[in-house]
């Protein structure tokens, strides 16, 4: 779980996770992926994303065949919760930033096509072939490692320094209740939003 600690960077990670079947070359387009995704209901303005889901424990208790498997794929409406700071615009507003969110895609989209081709990589599957593909099964396409670290928190440079110091005193803070209360049983206060240990019952409670 990583903090997101700016508007900015929440569109970023937004942005991120409805590339992820592009950047890993499963799709051409991210609208072609068939499995679940909310980029399609972002940019059309949709509250909410229909998915098809395969019911295996379902399939396996009644016996069935692999060829009867269609008979077991249901379909759920999942509500899209909108990012914190969209809450409340117009509906002009709305739509500029759902403009900026397709242009950035087609960009994305532009890019790994062109690299691709540069590379001379084989075309893509078919999108239907996804669905058709045992639901355990690894995609065929090409998935990145990414060989960055992972980050304390999303934001700004002094967003991220800000926030890693006060973890630090948290940390500090939470280590000096933990020992008192590890070493007398005494629960004394924790810092917010954090628990202390586990240990067995304490002889007072203050």
């Amino acid at each position: 779980m990583e903090p997101i600690l700016s508007n900015d960077a929440a569109v970023g990670i937004e942005q991120y996770v409805h590339q992820q079947a592009v950047e890993h070359e499963l799709v051409e387009r991210a609208v072609e992926w068939p499995g679940p995704c909310s980029y399609e209901a972002v940019i059309e303005g949709r509250s909410s994303v229909e998915v098809s889901l395969f019911d295996d424990e379902g399939w396996r208790e009644a016996g069935a065949r692999r060829d009867e498997r269609s008979q077991f794929v249901r379909t759920a409406s999942v509500p899209l919760t909108p990012l914190p700071h969209r809450v409340g615009l117009s509906e002009l507003e709305l739509r500029a930033q759902r403009r900026a969110l397709m242009l950035n895609m087609q960009d994305v989209e532009a890019q790994v096509a062109r690299k691709r081709r540069e590379d001379g990589s084989r075309r893509l599957p078919k999108p239907e072939r996804y669905t058709t593909q045992d639901p355990n099964g690894v995609p065929p396409g090409r998935r990145k490692k990414s060989k960055k670290p992972q980050p304390w928190a999303h934001g700004s440079d002094e967003q991220v320094r800000a926030y890693e110091e006060a973890y630090a005193e948290v940390m500090v803070a939470y280590e000096l209740a933990s020992t008192r209360y590890r070493e007398t049983g005494v629960l004394c206060p924790f810092p917010a939003g954090t628990f202390p240990p586990r240990i067995p019952v304490p002889r007072e409670v203050l």
